[in-house]
């Protein structure tokens, strides 16, 4: 998922890039698994607009991505945190393509037999106000 993220990402990997890096086919089957009916190139389309500028494969990681992906190092859980963040380049990027994010989250969730990680979402929420 990093890897792909990378590569779409710009001058800083947002929850956007890794949105893409969880969608893209050769990342993790969580999304495969509740068939999510969404074109890809729709979603990158929105997180290029979200973040601008030209791709970067050498960008760096935001703080709130590296502490993401370093005390939640699954797929599901970082899906979860990204869609349960409406503020989020991921979140917003789903919106724009008309899906909706509380049932997202909770079909998500259930492939993990999580309720709802809401505490993963507050401490990106409430950790810094840095953009996501």
């Amino acid at each position: 998922m990093l890897a792909i993220a990378r590569r779409e990402a710009r001058a800083q990997v947002s929850s956007g890039h890794l949105l893409l890096g969880a969608l893209h086919p050769d990342g993790d089957d969580v999304l495969r698994r509740i068939d999510l009916d969404v074109d890809l190139d729709e979603i990158r389309e929105h997180v290029r607009v979200l973040t601008d500028g030209p791709s970067d494969p050498h960008a760096r990681l935001s703080a709130r991505v590296k502490r993401v992906l370093t005390e939640h190092g699954s797929t599901r859980d970082v899906l979860v945190a990204l869609l349960d963040d409406p503020e989020s380049t991921a979140a917003r990027a789903l919106v724009r393509a008309g899906l909706d994010l509380t049932d997202l989250c909770e079909r998500v969730s259930a492939l993990s037999g999580k309720r709802k990680a809401t505490k993963v979402a507050r401490q990106l929420k409430y950790s810094d106000r840095q953009p996501f």
